[in-house]
């Protein structure tokens, strides 16, 4: 049947079309209207939508076809259930059926079971949008009324006698209340002022409750928020945190600022790898600054602070039977007085350490994961005590919101930030402008919201640059259980977008002990043992490529030409090798010969290309083109003889040399954005490392065991570096780098490339 036919239209009088009630879940009671095909989902473009996540995305589906309605699951994660039974094909619906998934359950009511009248297609009308699930016993619904012969007279003793009970309840209860109402905590709402809220001491300490949320009520403060990679949201009581990728860290906050304190929640493992670690975050000054208390699903725990840019560790990972393994809860508690940290886990002591870096700051939650790439946690009853002499108060924020805004971007509004939200069901996207508000006293609050005419709604273009991670989303993780920070050192470029030019760095793999090694430089090589450096010179007084000892100033020119760029030592260090456009616009392979340097020739022809690297056994690698016109990558000897085309992708470049002479890694474009590729150097057993089409991965290293490839990304909307193996596995973030990889040198604008014609660099 066409439910296009009968469009939105309604009938006068009692509609004949089934409906849908919850009996069980957040929304208990509410009752959604079928159309003829109805999709029930986690999306908010389902006509059925719930914030439940123990459903799918699109989980299941209601329709009219031949004269039965029939109930679809739509190959969802946690299964449709009907009565009781999951289904794995069409199944017919009747009168008084429970369907259930996640923490929900709905009852099919269908007006054909209670009245002689026929069915009329014309009354299907749309349902609104909705809640979550999971699989009771037995209905809890009301039953339809019906009938009694009871008499009236009956019902009045009835109702008499249920009434006085009532008044009698009531009296007591207002008693009661009135003696405990200093006792009695109320949720805080986040935009009121935070007073003491408990006066009753505990017992082990004369503390109060100031802050508490059970998570019933989705308005009390915290943001739904959805990414590639993570949700966070409300549902069914709790609130619940699930990543999909691996090497994330996602938190919430309670944006209250607390001295000293005792904090404690309930989390849930609900599902996920038992090495990924969730727990409380407290003392969180900023995201660079804060305390971090871990708690893993195989019974383990960690503490550790994250102090300017750089992880301690505080107490390293330890086994407890204290901890809950495997899906279930832990009643996670931490205990801050002064320098004094204290860690429990369902009623016992873990651990205790001083250490007085944060004295203050911001407390909450959070998920995690490692090398696995899932996890979800659901965490409740999240409670906090403090002094009765002390002050909690609330931290302004501007709360992301979800709801549709505005279709254009105002003139007038210059500073705004400019995303797409998710909208209501059956609606285009919009873009979302928000502003912060002044308050009286001067601080940002809540953002303006600005509406124009839906009939003004601008599709808005796919952007070029991912889009940088939220606050609330980091990729800065402490080592995991087992880990041991990468040995050696990483040498990159960074671009300094006020003075137009770069400069060469060095780190430890872990971004720490970062050094300056050369200004106005770039395009790095080192020799094996890191003691010496080659870069190209942007100096205006110095053009060309350089090399010396790190460390010291007296250094060689080994190429005066403006137009040299991408050195690289041979393995042996006798020479160096480069590419050059001194001879015009196309590239030209060079090596020294003694002082001077001088183009390699095939043939006698000079061997065309670009970024070269060599094997210690006399081959190289480079990007260029053989005589038939075929470009891509190209492997030769130093002399070119025997060439052999790698790759047909023209632009695949910056390859890199395993230590073993086997294999090549390389950037390629081949599929819209640049990504990370092997491939061996007889040609065979091409792999792709990285696929990420939301940012670029390029100029690959092998670390000098060849264990791992070091590599550059801006998948998060900010350049950082990224390891894995040479299978693509256990890929994460190494550090952030502090500065964009890409940019033009001001000096030479014709000669300077951007970010793909950069290196990196791992030495020992």
């Amino acid at each position: 049947m066409d439910d296009q036919q009968y469009g939105d239209s309604t009938i006068v009088g009692p509609s004949l079309v089934p409906k849908l009630e919850v009996v069980q879940g957040d929304f208990t009671g509410k009752i959604y209207t079928l159309k003829f095909k109805t999709r029930i989902g986690r999306e908010t473009d389902n006509d059925i939508a719930l914030a439940d996540p123990k459903i799918s995305r699109y989980h299941c589906q209601i329709s009219f076809d031949d004269g039965k309605w029939l109930l679809l699951d739509l190959g969802s994660a946690n299964q449709t259930y009907l009565n009781g039974m999951s289904i794995n094909v069409p199944q017919p619906l009747s009168h008084e059926d429970q369907i259930a998934m996640g923490e929900t359950v709905f009852v099919f009511r269908d007006p054909m079971d209670e009245t002689d009248a026929p069915f009329d297609p014309s009354s299907a009308i749309v349902g609104g949008p909705t809640p979550p699930y999971e699989l009771p016993a037995s209905t809890s619904s009301t039953a339809p009324e019906t009938k009694t012969s009871s008499s009236g007279l009956a019902w009045i003793t009835g109702g008499l006698i249920l009434i006085l009970l009532l008044a009698v309840a009531g009296i007591i209860l207002w008693f009661r209340g009135n003696k405990d109402s200093q006792q009695k905590p109320a949720a805080v709402p986040p935009t009121e002022a935070v007073a003491l809220i408990r006066t009753t001491p505990l017992a082990e300490a004369n503390l109060v409750l100031q802050f508490e949320d059970d998570f019933s009520a989705s308005d009390s403060g915290w943001d739904d928020a959805f990414g590639k990679g993570y949700t966070k949201q409300y549902g069914n009581s709790k609130y619940h945190i699930e990543i999909t990728t691996n090497n994330l860290v996602v938190w919430g906050l309670a944006n209250r600022n607390a001295a000293d304190f005792e904090v404690e929640v309930e989390a849930t493992l609900e599902d996920g790898g038992e090495a990924n670690t969730y727990g409380l975050i407290f003392r969180y000054v900023d995201q660079n600054n804060y305390y971090r208390f871990d708690v893993s699903g195989d019974g383990y725990f960690l503490l550790t602070k994250f102090h300017n840019e750089e992880w301690a560790t505080l107490v390293d990972w330890t086994q407890s039977d204290a901890l809950n393994q495997g899906q279930a809860t832990n009643v996670l508690k931490i205990s801050a007085f002064g320098p004094e940290i204290i860690i429990y886990a369902n009623g016992q002591e873990l651990a205790r350490v001083s250490d007085g870096d944060f004295s203050q700051g911001n407390f909450g939650f959070f998920a995690s994961t490692f090398t696995d790439s899932h996890i979800w946690v659901s965490f409740d009853n999240l409670k906090l005590w403090g002094p009765e002499q002390q002050e909690i108060a609330i931290i302004p924020t501007i709360t992301p919101t979800s709801a549709p805004i505005i279709a254009k971007q105002q003139p007038e509004i210059a500073a705004a930030t400019l995303e797409v939200a998710p909208q209501a069901t059956n609606t285009a996207p919009v873009v979302v402008v928000e502003t912060p508000s002044p308050s009286a006293s001067g601080t940002e609050e809540t953002p303006v919201v600005v509406e124009s005419p839906t009939t003004q709604v601008e599709e808005i273009p796919t952007a070029v640059a991912p889009v940088p991670l939220p606050d609330f989303v980091s990729r800065e993780q402490p080592l995991a259980r087992g880990e041991q920070r990468l040995p050696g050192k990483i040498v990159f470029p960074l671009y300094d977008s006020a003075r137009q030019t770069y400069d060469i760095y060095r780190a430890n793999t872990d971004g720490s002990d970062q050094e300056l090694l050369a200004m106005e430089a770039s395009q790095p090589a080192m020799n094996k043992t890191g003691a010496n450096i080659a870069y190209r010179s942007w100096k205006a007084d110095e053009r060309g490529l350089i090399t010396r000892v790190v460390g010291e100033t007296n250094h060689w020119l080994f190429s005066p030409f403006f137009e040299a760029a991408s050195p690289a030592f041979d393995p042996g260090e006798q020479f160096f090798v480069f590419h050059s456009r001194e001879g015009g616009e196309t590239p030209a392979i060079y090596r020294t010969v003694g002082a001077e340097p001088e183009v390699l020739r095939r043939e006698g022809a000079p061997i065309q290309g670009a970024m070269p690297a060599l094997t210690s056994d006399g081959r190289m690698v480079y990007k260029g083109c053989l005589d038939g016109g075929t470009c891509g990558l190209i492997v030769s000897n130093l002399d070119g003889a025997f060439p052999m085309q790698l790759t047909i992708n023209a632009d695949d470049t910056a390859p890199s040399i395993s230590p073993d002479n086997s294999t090549a890694a390389f950037m390629s474009n081949k599929d819209g954005v640049w990504e990370i590729y092997t491939i061996g150097l007889d040609g065979q057993n091409l792999q792709r490392i990285t696929n990420d089409a939301d940012g670029d991965d390029g100029l690959p290293v092998w670390s000098p065991d060849g264990q791992y490839l070091a590599f550059a990304s801006n998948r998060d909307g900010h350049w950082a570096i990224w390891v894995a193996t040479p299978t693509g596995e256990q890929k994460h973030q190494l550090f952030d780098l502090e500065a964009s990889l890409d940019g033009i040198v001001q000096v030479d604008v014709a000669h300077s490339f951007g970010w793909t014609e950069e290196h990196i660099v791992w030495t020992p």
